[in-house]
């Protein structure tokens, strides 16, 4: 897989979220716990404790700038066996780039690993990579969920949602900026665009926030939005915005408690 490619894989995003999450946000109540950001850290180490889970994968990604009209959407899943070592993904990417489909392209990814090797296992037969364990966790360690920074919340609201026999609800972190690691990625992207350098100090944050389901103590689903936008030599402003969900699927012991997205 490309570059490019790669990086849309792992940074995109849900359009369709990224118009109505920010309609529900401002009109949920304001609440002053200072300390809610340790419920919801609390909640993502707990989660990220399974041995083994579940996860559904959708994201979109679009990018906007000068002629260049380009939206990236990713879904599939990850599964993963922490008694046998074993962790599988398969993920489908495709891009519709408006009056350029000639450079559109549609990728499958299928693979998994067993502790002691990787495999390709797009084709019918399962085809051993040169890649390592650890390379291959490092990739899927992208799908999970967002460690923010405390020093960029802006604020943090809470929502109860009631769920019979649950107790918990929806928490959005609004930030500042997303990561160092996350800018520079989108500066990556919107130099692929454009043809010209960007780095991370040139772009401008206008939108950046988390929105976290919550029940008893721990992750049901999760979104990422975030929206950037730099100005170009021609004093165009080109803009990349990403929206990336992930929810975790119902086991045995969920049963009943579904995933709240939004």
């Amino acid at each position: 897989m490309g570059k490019i490619r790669k990086k849309w894989l792992v940074l995109g995003g849900t359009a369709a979220l990224l118009a109505a999450v920010p309609v529900v946000l401002w009109l949920w109540p304001k609440t002053p716990e200072p300390m809610m950001h340790e419920l919801v850290a609390s909640a993502i180490e707990k989660t990220e404790a399974r041995d083994s889970f579940t996860i559904q994968i959708y994201s979109t990604g679009t990018i906007s700038a000068g002629d260049v009209r380009q939206s990236v959407q990713t879904s599939g899943y990850l599964h993963t066996e922490g008694e046998t070592d074993y962790t599988s993904i398969y993920v489908n990417t495709s891009s519709r780039t408006e009056n350029a489909t000639s450079a559109d392209f549609d990728v499958t990814v299928a693979m998994y690993c067993d502790g002691k090797d990787v495999y390709d296992n797009t084709g019918s037969v399962p085809v051993q990579m040169d890649m390592t364990c650890q390379e291959f966790q490092q990739i899927v360690g992208e799908y999970g969920l967002y460690h923010y920074d405390v020093a960029d919340i802006t604020d943090i609201t809470y929502a109860e949602t009631e769920k019979e026999g649950f107790n918990g609800g929806q928490y959005s972190v609004t930030l500042s900026k997303p990561r160092d690691e996350i800018l520079s990625a989108y500066a990556g992207i919107l130099s692929d665009a454009t043809g010209e350098t960007v780095a991370k100090e040139n772009l401008t944050v206008l939108s950046a926030y988390v929105l976290y389901s919550i029940y008893d103590g721990e992750v049901v689903s999760q979104t990422c939005s975030f929206t950037v936008c730099c100005t170009m030599a021609d004093g165009k402003d080109a803009y990349y915005s990403a929206v990336n969900q992930v929810a975790y699927l119902q086991s045995p012991d969920q049963a009943g408690m579904g995933e709240e997205t939004t």
